[in-house]
């Protein structure tokens, strides 16, 4: 049975992304944070220098170019990873629901990257499961695909606030608009990170099956190995 294709890397550097893209989620928190704060001393009457007003602007402006720049690299790892580990899937299972060129194309076709990918991460973890049961200590046997469904729910929704973010902050003029669009920053980036949290669990748990996987060999594999 030929060998899967090395797939631990990409799990691990993707994993790192998450947590770059976390770090930037938090300083994201904490700079919108900081606008509310500049922008409700403005409307209580305090006086603001134009300085630091543009110091406020070029921070936000820095760190949201920073965070989308590692979020465009972190999806990149993500997918790869995701590809390998499905690929190697099929080199086990046939057939799957899905091609492996799918398991990156379905992120960018609107609509079905709604639901598409959801279902080819349950494919993959549950068949996978299915197939290593025999050879999974209990703690990996036992685990449920819940996880999974957690974190999309999470990511659906971190997607749709993205959205509300751009809409807002683009139409922000007054005020009291530029503070309500800190607010909703600020809830975006608190969503984005338990969503992390999931994310780096969904891989972790996979990469553990993965493993399993690798060293699965399948019945007439066994046989032909007993009967030399």
């Amino acid at each position: 049975m030929d060998p899967l294709r090395p797939n631990a890397q990409r799990a691990r550097t993707a994993i790192a992304l998450i947590w770059v893209v976390m770090a930037f989620d938090v300083a994201i928190l904490v700079s919108s944070y900081m606008e509310h704060d500049l922008l409700s001393s403005w409307q209580a009457g305090t006086a603001i220098s134009e300085e630091v007003a543009e110091a406020n602007d070029a921070r936000q402006l820095v760190i949201g170019l920073l965070r989308t720049a590692a979020f465009i690299i972190s999806a990149v790892t993500f997918i790869q990873w995701f590809r390998r580990a499905y690929f190697n899937l099929g080199m086990r299972v046939k057939p799957l629901n899905e091609s492996e060129g799918m398991a990156a194309g379905y992120w960018f076709i609107p609509i079905m990257n709604l639901f598409k990918p959801y279902r080819m991460m349950m494919e993959l973890h549950g068949r996978t499961a299915e197939l290593v049961a025999p050879m999974a200590p209990d703690p990996v046997r036992a685990r449920s695909q819940d996880h999974i469904t957690v974190w999309w729910v999470f990511w659906v929704a971190s997607n749709i606030m993205g959205q509300v973010v751009f809409r807002v902050s683009g139409d922000a003029n007054t005020i009291d608009e530029l503070a309500n669009s800190a607010v909703i920053s600020m809830v975006d980036a608190a969503l984005s990170l338990p969503l992390a949290i999931l994310a780096v669990l969904v891989i972790k748990r996979y990469a553990a099956l993965e493993q399993l996987l690798a060293a699965w060999k399948s019945p007439v594999d066994q046989f032909d190995e007993a009967g030399r």
